[in-house]
């Protein structure tokens, strides 16, 4: 989860919740019960192009493959720890929810309301999302 309370700690109990029964819960910004506050257009559109393309290259039936506030059960964590991941920046939490996928762990998404507060830049371009996408073919397909 982020650290400057994007990420409302006060989800952390239904994370756990819904992780007693699935291997990974993610918080998801576009749950559609989920609210957005805060986020610059530009911000929005390059996170939602980023979303839209990892499902349709990665085929994992979750919308939020960016959000890193997510609880992964000992299993996952367990399996992880072994793995190499290829990604850099923000395209390694995609790669983690494809690989985990592959392995066959189950996945669940709860709604959360994402409020923007820190006022810092992003470094998300076109250009680390065109980088983005041409790891998520590699993937994909290697």
């Amino acid at each position: 989860m982020d650290a400057d309370l994007c990420h409302d700690p006060k989800y952390i109990p239904k994370l756990i919740t819904v992780g007693q029964k699935k291997d990974i819960v993610i918080a998801s910004k576009y749950h559609p019960k989920s609210t957005i506050k805060g986020l610059t257009i530009k911000r929005l559109v390059m996170s939602k192009i980023m979303n839209k393309a990892a499902r349709i290259i990665l085929h994992v039936p979750i919308t939020d493959y960016t959000n890193g506030y997510r609880c992964y059960n000992r299993r996952v964590i367990e399996y992880l720890i072994g793995q190499e991941f290829s990604s850099r920046g923000f395209v390694v939490l995609s790669e983690i929810v494809y690989i985990c996928y592959k392995k066959g762990f189950s996945f669940s998404e709860i709604p959360f309301n994402f409020i923007q507060v820190s006022t810092g830049r992003t470094n998300l371009n076109l250009k680390e999302i065109n980088e983005a996408i041409h790891t998520l073919i590699k993937l994909r397909f290697t």
